[in-house]
């Protein structure tokens, strides 16, 4: 299920909704599936999302961990990134907006 298309797509699909829609992300991004089970993924500039299929195997947790790298994203492009693990109060803030969006528990996310 994870491979480099998947995860352009996901991030295409979520790019069109709300919130992401009114961030102006850019349409398109390099992606890259990893074995690492340290992380579900990852956000590297300029515009790398990285998902472990290692730790990443059901629909939802996948659809939901490019979601979250996506606001790792927008907040890399907001220069709020702070420091790592970068899940700051401006993190907390977009995040919770997205949580809102799409029904999810903001714990889980």
């Amino acid at each position: 299920m994870i491979t480099k298309k998947s995860i352009q797509d996901a991030y295409t699909l979520l790019r069109g909704m709300e919130p992401f829609k009114e961030w102006k992300l850019p349409a398109l991004i390099d992606a890259k599936v990893t074995d690492a089970i340290d992380e579900y993924g990852s956000f590297e500039e300029p515009n790398i999302i990285t998902i472990s299929k290692a730790r990443v195997w059901e629909f939802d947790q996948f659809i939901m961990t490019v979601a979250h790298e996506m606001v790792h994203f927008y907040q890399s492009r907001q220069k709020q990134m702070g420091e790592p693990p970068y899940h700051n109060q401006f993190f907390n803030e977009c995040a919770r907006q997205v949580c809102k969006e799409m029904g999810w528990r903001e714990s889980e996310f």
